[in-house]
């Protein structure tokens, strides 16, 4: 039962870590030390579905399962929770157009992050 709830929090962790790499710049706007975790964090997610790599967090929760005696999964995190109900039709190609949204979601949140800094600058003096 430990290792069971041990995979599940890594589940909620891979969620919020998920969330974080898609809309993360929306924080630099009222933390701006938060730019410092979020492009690594960012470049990562999208070096994920631009090669295919292995997400360290999928291998840990499925060593975790097969601790608590359930059987693990092949695919990837995405593919094994969400594609099924999302991305019925999940490709290679659609792994590198979700790594671009990820890129260009977060260029253009950037860029907004950038003009409201520098309004304000403005505005102060």
């Amino acid at each position: 039962m430990f290792y069971k709830a041990l995979a599940d929090l890594t589940i909620i962790f891979h969620i919020s870590f998920i969330a974080f790499v898609a809309l993360g710049g929306l924080l630099v706007i009222k933390h701006p030390h938060a730019v410092y975790f979020h492009i690594p964090a960012m470049t990562w997610g999208a070096l994920v579905e631009f090669y295919n790599i292995p997400c360290p967090l999928t291998g840990i929760e499925n060593y975790l399962r097969m601790l608590s005696g359930e059987q693990g999964y092949q695919s990837g995190f995405l593919q094994h929770y969400l594609l099924k109900l999302v991305y019925p039709g999940f490709t290679v190609n659609t792994e590198f157009l979700m790594g671009c949204l990820v890129i260009i979601v977060n260029a253009i949140i950037y860029s907004f992050v950038i003009h409201y800094k520098r309004k304000n600058q403005r505005m102060r003096k």
